[in-house]
């Protein structure tokens, strides 16, 4: 029994220390929640090299976000074993820059660090190309988001939407995904689509659009009613006569129930004031 005392002594002393190390690297972590001025920040960095905690990847994901990119790129390429969280990290400080093809560089590295990607990748991803414009990278994306199975994610489906409609107003594309997507219950994708039409000046299809989701019993958001709006005002009289028609069969044949009901009567005498009706 006694022989083993020193063996049972050491393997204490081992578990002290990692807990001790365990809650240090825990409260340094802590001090780099929400904002911190500059030099707090750097004072945090000098005691995580002290300690060792540099390759930890929560701080090292949260020392990303407080860096700009050419700094939060030397953080990141220091970690040797990272988790997905840190590769978010940098390519949203790198979305924000803009930096598409920096970012897609990083997300295309994920494979040989055997890493696979989340949504919140792909929403950052998609952030960066939105700010570039960059059509060929959004394709790249989009690609990578039917390979993996994302297509099925709406969170991510409504990003890429938004970068085909919104951004760079390829609103083929934006149509087909949004035929293709298996779940329409999101306001947003639909907003997003309306808008791209909206800004593109299609106005009749921005109002096939909203009847089409009023029909789903989905409530158009404010976002929403503000490009409707928009579209209108650019509206010729001749259509806006045959709108009003269309609008008035439809109040006529719908449930007064209908969450988007309201909505499209609105929107019926914004156009009967137009047409002066």
């Amino acid at each position: 029994f006694s022989s083993h005392l020193p063996v049972l002594h050491i393997v204490h002393i081992h578990s002290l220390s990692s807990n001790s190390a365990s809650h240090n690297f825990t409260n340094l972590s802590n001090l780099l929640q929400g904002h911190i001025s500059h030099s707090h920040l750097l004072q945090v960095h000098a005691r995580i090299f002290r300690v060792g905690a540099h390759q930890d990847s929560l701080i090292a994901t949260r020392l990303i976000g407080h860096y700009p990119s050419h700094f939060a790129l030397r953080v990141f390429h220091r970690l040797q074993t990272p988790n997905i969280f840190p590769c978010n990290a940098i390519i949203r400080v790198l979305a924000e820059e803009g930096l598409c093809s920096l970012a897609f560089l990083i997300f295309k590295a994920l494979k040989s660090r055997s890493l696979s990607p989340n949504g919140l990748t792909f929403s950052f991803l998609l952030k960066a190309s939105f700010r570039a414009n960059d059509a060929h990278c959004v394709k790249q994306i989009h690609t990578h988001v039917v390979k993996t199975g994302f297509v099925v994610d709406s969170f991510v489906c409504n990003g890429l939407l938004a970068v085909y409609a919104k951004g760079l107003r390829d609103l083929m594309s934006a149509r087909k995904l949004f035929d293709d997507m298996p779940e329409k219950g999101m306001v947003c994708c639909w907003t997003s689509l309306i808008a791209g039409y909206a800004q593109s000046g299609q106005t009749e299809d921005v109002l096939r659009v909203l009847l089409s989701m009023v029909e789903e019993n989905l409530k158009p958001e404010d976002d929403t009613m503000v490009s409707v709006f928009s579209a209108c005002s650019n509206l010729e009289i001749v259509k806006i006569k045959k709108w009003v028609i269309t609008l008035s069969e439809f109040i006529d044949n719908v449930d007064s129930k209908n969450v988007g009901f309201d909505s499209v009567n609105t929107v019926l005498v914004y156009l009967y004031g137009k047409w002066g009706k």
